[in-house]
């Protein structure tokens, strides 16, 4: 594995579309092909497509587990974070 993926998501609420799309650069980053993704986690190639583009309603926790594991990612759940910062908190964080 070439590289290092660094990818924080604190406090973020994400969709099925986020993790779509998160599947879809971590996967580009390690220069993998669909096929080989797809067939690794036992899923179709159109499924794993229909993913990576915010086309798919509903798939399964085990097959996104599975996804996101061939890919060295994974899930954390926490206390929901309902505080939005102001722009004065945020900037007051790079003090």
């Amino acid at each position: 594995m070439s590289g290092i993926l660094y990818i924080h998501l604190w406090f973020i609420m994400m969709t099925l579309y986020d993790i779509g799309r998160t599947i879809r650069e971590t996967r580009k980053f390690r220069k993998m092909r669909q096929e080989d993704l797809a067939r690794d986690a036992g899923i179709a190639r159109s499924t794993l497509s229909a993913l990576e583009r915010g086309h798919i309603q509903e798939l399964g926790y085990s097959k996104v587990h599975l996804l996101l594991s061939l890919l060295n990612l994974e899930i954390k759940i926490g206390p929901a974070n309902h505080y939005r910062p102001t722009l004065e908190d945020l900037m007051a964080e790079d003090d």
